[in-house]
């Protein structure tokens, strides 16, 4: 892998600003891919998912399971919930 060097810039230099505006599948994706090389690159033994399409749903069930499904209403475990609840 290669490395990451993160850059911070003087907000007086900008001129403008851009917004990307992406399909939040393609986000979820991106997050796997990530994930994935990742743990690969620290040679994780309890990650257990393939690069297939069968690895990323079962990245995304456990996900479900570990935070809860999204039906439009925050789950009990869900960070959303427990900010609504002052938690």
């Amino acid at each position: 892998g290669g490395s990451v060097v993160r850059t911070v810039y003087d907000p007086s230099v900008a001129k403008r600003v851009v917004h990307l505006i992406r399909d939040p599948f393609d986000n979820v994706v991106s997050r796997f891919h990530h994930a994935y090389r990742e743990h690969k690159d620290l040679n994780d033994a309890d990650w257990t998912f393939h690069f297939s399409k069968e690895g990323f749903r079962d990245w995304c069930a456990s996900l479900n399971r570990k935070y809860g499904r999204w039906d439009g209403q925050p789950s009990h475990r869900s960070s959303a919930y427990k900010l609504q609840l002052g938690g």
